[in-house]
């Protein structure tokens, strides 16, 4: 049996998509707390990647967790921000294709004009 082109071109395409989507399966997520450990409901969070400069905002939800899925290859950081607290800003992390980091920051009580800088290494 021989099938026509179009639906040889069209199993293809659909082949490739499911490739090409595998390749925003990425995510960097974490949690965010004080200096006591105490989770830190609806912190502002921004991804930045670092070469292009786009930026996609968050937040963390009740139990201070949040989460950047689909993200592409690149390099990220990662700002924590709320009222009160200095802002948290990570060092520059490499995100790979399929991989998923867990970047975990603990804000500290001060002015917000103040800047924690936190290394973090992939778990």
């Amino acid at each position: 049996m021989v099938l026509p082109r179009s639906v040889v071109l069209g199993a293809a395409a659909i082949a490739s998509a499911g490739i090409l989507s595998a390749q925003v399966a990425s995510r960097v997520s974490g949690v965010i707390t004080d200096n006591t450990g105490a989770a830190i409901p609806r912190a502002t969070v921004t991804l930045t990647e670092v070469r292009t400069g786009v930026t996609r905002p968050g937040g963390t939800n009740e139990a201070g967790r949040y989460s950047f899925p689909n993200l592409l290859v690149g390099h990220y950081t990662v700002t924590a921000e709320m009222k009160g607290f200095k802002k948290a800003v990570t060092e520059v992390l490499k995100l790979d294709v399929n991989q998923v980091i867990d970047v975990n920051l603990s804000l500290e009580l001060g002015e917000v004009t103040q800047q924690v800088e936190v290394s973090a290494a992939a778990a």
